[in-house]
């Protein structure tokens, strides 16, 4: 079952002096109704109007991690960066060879309760465990 979480919107002009906006989402999909199991991804809207109509193009990112915290981290990275759809999937794969896919190990044991810590961790680097 999925779920969009609306997360933030920016509003951008192009090189044509054309606004358009970058509505963000987290996308939760309950993969195991038992335990509550969920697997976290973004979804990234981008509307402009054209022609006196709204249109609109979206990119899927799915199943990034089982993480909400790190994918919220995720989004709120893209959010400020201004991410399009059309970048989406480029950059969460980036992001996950960078990364492995975890935030470091102080934010692990901490047990990942508020994701604003968990960013202020991750944008520190602190070291992670060996």
């Amino acid at each position: 079952m999925e779920r969009l979480i609306y997360e933030g919107e920016e509003t951008v002009m192009d090189e044509e002096m054309q606004e358009f906006r970058l509505r963000y989402y987290l996308r939760e999909d309950l993969r195991d109704l038992s335990s509550g199991r969920c697997l976290y991804g973004i979804r990234i809207v981008c509307g402009r109007k054209m022609d006196g109509q709204w249109k609109t193009e979206e990119e899927t990112a799915e199943a990034i991690s089982d993480s909400r915290d790190y994918v919220r981290f995720l989004l709120e990275k893209f959010r400020r960066g201004r991410v399009t759809p059309a970048s989406l999937l480029e950059l969460v794969d980036e992001e996950g060879q960078k990364d492995e896919g975890k935030l470091p190990c102080r934010a692990q044991r901490r047990g990942g309760r508020d994701y604003r810590e968990e960013i202020q961790v991750y944008r520190g680097r602190e070291a992670c465990c060996e």
